[in-house]
C-alpha cells in the first residue's frame, strides 16, 4: 500500500518555483501551473472577458494572449544567463518574459516552461526532504 504523504506539494517551491537548466548557459526558475497565485491572477486578468467566457464566445487568440500573460507573471519567476542576438544581458521582468514568450520564434522556450511547470513531480515535498537528507 502508498501513501498520499509522497505525493504533498511544497506551497513554496509550488509559487516561488525551482531553477531548471533550459540549454545554451540559460537556467529558469519557473513555478507549478495553477498554483494558487497563478489561478488567482488568471481570474483577475480574464474578467474583462468573463462574459465571452460563460457564453464560449471567448476567441483563441484572446485565450492564449491570458495564458501567456499569467505564465510570464506567475510562472516565469527568474532566469539566469539569458542574453539577446547582441550578447546583452536580459534581465527578468516579467513584461520581459511575455515579449520573449509571445515571439513565435521562441516556442521552444515557452513549450519548455509549460512543460516544467506542468511537472508536478518536481514540485513534491518529498524532493525537498530527499535533498535535506543527502
Amino acid at each position: 500500500m502508498g501513501s498520499l504523504r509522497q505525493f504533498r506539494l511544497d506551497n513554496d517551491k509550488s509559487v516561488e518555483g525551482v531553477w531548471h537548466k533550459f540549454g545554451a548557459g540559460i537556467e529558469v526558475k519557473i513555478a507549478r501551473m495553477h498554483n494558487l497565485e497563478f489561478n488567482k491572477y488568471y481570474e483577475k486578468i480574464s474578467e474583462p472577458v468573463l462574459g465571452q467566457l460563460r457564453r464560449r464566445t471567448v476567441d483563441g487568440e484572446t485565450l492564449r494572449g491570458l495564458m501567456k500573460q499569467a505564465i510570464a507573471h506567475c510562472l516565469i519567476r527568474d532566469w539566469k544567463g539569458m542574453e539577446d542576438d547582441d550578447g546583452k544581458t536580459i534581465k527578468y521582468t516579467p513584461e520581459k518574459a511575455l515579449e520573449i514568450i509571445s515571439d513565435p520564434a521562441n516556442v521552444i522556450f515557452y513549450d519548455f516552461v509549460i512543460d516544467v511547470s506542468a511537472s508536478i513531480n518536481l514540485f513534491f515535498e518529498e524532493q525537498k526532504e530527499q535533498a535535506v537528507k543527502n
